[in-house]
């Protein structure tokens, strides 16, 4: 048996009609609701950096006294 993904606009009736007619050959369709991408974590970054959650280091000692906070 071989398993197949198909994405499709759930509004077109001509697929409607194409699953069915799979249907009736025997085929087996499960269904499963489009989840939202997460963010990467690029994105994430960026969001911070725009929310005003980033810090600025004076200098390497600032850095290193932040980062061991």
């Amino acid at each position: 048996m071989a398993t197949v993904t198909l994405q499709y606009d759930g509004r077109s009736a001509a697929m409607k009609k194409l699953i069915e007619l799979f249907v009736t050959l025997g085929g087996i369709v499960t269904e499963q609701k489009e989840t939202k991408p997460k963010k990467g974590s690029i994105d994430e970054a960026i969001a911070e950096y725009r929310a005003g959650k980033t810090y600025k280091a004076k200098d390497a000692h600032d850095l290193i006294e932040q980062c061991l906070k």
